[in-house]
């Protein structure tokens, strides 16, 4: 009698301890396929961020080098909005060196992925004062608390990224 109420208890504890594994491993595994597409939006990003740079330098600056890019800095990542703080810089046609402090908002449109079947993304490119630690610290504390209405101001206030596809 003995035995089998002590088998049922063991089976029962096994039982208990291989659900709170699968739990253990299944909410790992999420996690880190969110930090994967957290990291292919950030790459994906950089990798855009020269070329958007030279073509909006060249139509509001007049510059007539490719731009010099320095302290390249990411504020904010998640899997569907990254924002890069960066200070650009490169010579007019005068031979003046201009230089502007960017932050580069760059969005995955997930209505226009799930249509395209393939992600599709949106950026912007603004002038703005360059922030320190605290600075970010507090952007990305605004993002977070109002991040479906930053998601959506992002997504209509963006233009399409082309594609080289």
């Amino acid at each position: 009698m003995y035995n089998e109420t002590g088998s049922d208890w063991s089976r029962s504890f096994f039982i208990y301890l291989m659900k709170k594994s699968i739990l253990i491993l299944t909410l790992t595994l999420s996690m880190l396929s969110s930090c994967v597409r957290e990291q292919k939006i950030v790459s994906v990003a950089k990798e855009n961020l020269p070329a958007v740079l030279d073509r909006e330098m060249q139509f509001y600056m007049g510059t007539v080098e490719k731009p010099y890019i320095k302290d390249l800095m990411e504020v904010y990542s998640c899997d569907s909005i990254c924002v890069l703080q960066c200070r650009a810089s490169a010579k007019d046609a005068e031979g003046e060196i201009k230089s502007e402090t960017i932050r580069y908002i760059f969005v995955k449109d997930n209505f226009l992925s799930a249509c395209n079947g393939k992600d599709t993304y949106g950026h912007k490119v603004t002038g703005a004062p360059y922030l320190d630690h605290k600075g970010i610290k507090d952007f990305c504390t605004n993002l977070e608390e109002h991040a479906q209405e930053s998601y959506i101001y992002f997504i209509a206030s963006s233009e399409p990224v082309p594609t080289t596809e």
